[in-house]
């Protein structure tokens, strides 16, 4: 992809921003920035003046030559490792040209019903299968190719909601394995076509993955607020069945909460915690057709997280204990309750409690190890407090994970 040389630095990192379709917000907060000091470097000339950001927009923008973009002289080293990829067939159908598609190309609905079914099927494995990571991996990059041509497809609108369900749980899987800025372009685009396409409860889903990415960027406060303007959005919007707009309401608050929590606001994590639990009390899965389910199972095991993001741990490993039928929850959520006893019992420095979370982590899906970048992270440091007690299962785990 080239540039003009006589554009701007922001009229390039505008022109590159629409080519990989990427809106404002999302490429502000992929560099550590306010979408208004995007528009004010696009629009009205101001300087990036660190040489680390522009090397970051560099690299979200996917930029060859990272010289003739800066206008500096770059060291190899560093163009090597901009240039690095995470999941190269997933990275490429996201950032590749997206195909317009002709009318004679036109979705009929029965290709929408079989994409449907594979759709649906994948999710199913992302949730509930021990295989998830290979088997999604497999499938996704298919999937994103298959629904990039939706805005073309004027005799198929009901694609679009498709297309936002393929984005999420791109963002999902990437944001397990440690993609972060794929992770947030993915979620940013189910986010869009979801509200294109007027799905308000797909559109709350997708807007939660789109926090869940958020907190791993460091960026709590903006995922709390939006979380928590979704919120009351739904609370409002009329024509949706009021057991399914409290379970995403609950999913919601979910994530403010935990956001909260990395904010250190304790108050305002335990408000948002309780509001998530009065509503998940009105809400029955057997009246659920299109919400994502939610339990007081669910909402125990997150707030044993909350807990632990507070450093809250005696309360959170105690929370834990009396968090009953953990085995209701679909493998995804069980993967993540143990995750974070692993993370818990490491904070007050049980090696043998985070172990055995680990393996039980590990029973659950036994590719989590080795794929998951935050169960690779607890494992390093499950290492590091070395004791000969565990010293066995750990190496286990270790030789699953590929680390040795």
């Amino acid at each position: 992809m080239t540039v003009s040389l006589d554009m701007t630095i922001g009229e390039r990192i505008e022109l590159l921003r629409r080519r990989r379709g990427l809106s404002r917000q999302t490429l502000a907060s992929l560099v550590g920035y306010s979408s208004e000091w995007l528009r004010q470097v696009e629009r009205k000339g101001r300087e990036v003046d660190r040489l680390s950001t522009l090397l970051r927009l560099a690299q979200v923008l996917q930029v060859k030559d990272v010289a003739a973009f800066m206008g500096v002289a770059v060291p190899q080293d560093v163009v090597e490792q901009l240039t690095a990829e995470g999941e190269p067939d997933i990275r490429a159908a996201l950032l590749g040209q997206r195909t317009a598609v002709s009318a004679d190309a036109a979705m009929q609905s029965g290709d929408i019903a079989r994409l449907r079914g594979e759709v649906n099927s994948a999710w199913a494995s992302w949730h509930h299968s021990a295989q998830r990571y290979s088997l999604v991996r497999a499938r996704l990059p298919g999937l994103l190719s298959r629904v990039y041509g939706c805005h073309a497809w004027h005799e198929a609108r009901q694609a679009l909601p498709l297309s936002a369900q393929v984005h999420h749980l791109a963002s999902a899987f990437l944001h397990s394995s440690g993609e972060l800025p794929l992770a947030l372009l993915a979620a940013d685009r189910a986010l869009a076509e979801a509200r294109q396409a007027g799905e308000a409860l797909l559109a709350a889903a997708c807007l939660r993955g789109f926090g869940d990415v958020l907190l791993r960027l460091h960026s709590p406060g903006q995922a709390r607020e939006l979380c928590v303007a979704e919120a009351h959005g739904l609370r409002e919007h009329e024509g949706i069945a009021s057991a399914e707009a409290a379970a995403e309401r609950t999913w919601l608050y979910l994530t403010a909460a935990e956001a909260a929590a990395f904010q250190q606001d304790h108050h305002e994590a335990e408000r948002l915690m309780d509001t998530a639990e009065e509503l998940a009390q009105d809400v029955r899965g057997s009246e659920l057709r299109h919400a994502t389910p939610v339990t007081s199972v669910d909402v125990a095991a997150h707030r044993v997280r909350v807990e632990a993001v507070l450093g809250r741990t005696v309360r959170a490993l105690r929370l834990a204990e009396r968090v009953e039928e953990v085995e209701a929850l679909h493998r995804e959520g069980r993967v993540r309750f143990y995750l974070t006893l692993a993370r818990t019992h490491l904070q007050v420095r049980n090696q043998s409690g985070a172990v055995l979370a680990l393996m039980q982590a590990d029973r659950d899906c036994g590719e989590e190890m080795r794929c998951n970048v935050y169960a690779r992270h607890l494992l390093r440091q499950a290492i590091s407090q070395d004791s000969v007690t565990v010293r066995r299962d750990l190496h286990q785990l270790a030789e699953k994970a590929g680390m040795v």
